[in-house]
């Protein structure tokens, strides 16, 4: 059995006071049954999908494409590289990433001055298009951003989103990265099992 000596989580904290994308639904919190009135606690909460970490499946912009439970976990499981991209002002570029050693197989996971902001901004680092499709093209499975999106807010079209998932490339959004160096790991990252749906809130853990 492979042994780890630290573990990272990389998941954003849900609460009523977090940061959504603009117009998401915020998260929503109350006691369905609680102490003494019952025996015991029992919470109903209502979110979005894009809630906080959460994975885009290719049917979140593709009708009839492969919804939640149809991706299998393996796309969010495995070996991943961290890439240092804090000193990116507006995004993460082509030039930038092939100055790593990214390989086909792997999970990227891109780490932006996004992973120290707790407040919604516009200007988010996002992923440029030109950089997703070299990714698609060298054959990372999955990729994994510390923003709200991929894309650039109010992209239109969403094209960053369009070169990894129209070519099965899983994305993993509203990672926390700040804490963690740039650096090969093992990644398991778990969504939420919603039949028919395009997106679901996850725990991101890193092992090195």
């Amino acid at each position: 059995m492979m042994q780890y000596s630290k573990m990272f989580d990389i998941s954003t904290t849900v609460s009523e006071d977090m940061a959504v994308y603009k117009g998401d639904p915020l998260p929503a919190f109350e006691w369905a049954k609680k102490i003494p009135e019952n025996a015991s606690f029992v919470t109903r909460m209502s979110l979005g999908a894009h809630t906080g970490t959460h994975v885009d499946t290719p049917l979140h912009f593709k009708a009839g494409a492969a919804s939640l439970d149809q991706v299998p976990l393996s796309a969010f499981v495995g070996e991943s590289v961290v890439i240092d991209a804090t000193a990116e002002k507006e995004k993460v570029t082509l030039d930038l990433l092939k100055k790593t050693d990214v390989k086909k197989g792997d999970i990227v996971l891109l780490k932006t001055r996004n992973s120290s902001e707790h407040a919604w901004r516009e200007d988010f680092i996002y992923l440029d298009v030109e950089a997703a499709a070299w990714l698609a093209k060298t054959g990372v499975k999955t990729v994994g951003v510390d923003g709200l999106s991929v894309d650039k807010f109010r992209s239109g079209s969403h094209p960053t989103h369009h070169a990894l998932l129209d070519h099965d490339v899983n994305i993993i959004e509203g990672l926390r990265l700040r804490d963690v160096a740039a650096g090969r790991y093992f990644l398991v990252c778990l969504p939420l099992k919603l039949k028919g749906r395009e997106a679901a809130p996850a725990r991101a853990v890193l092992f090195q």
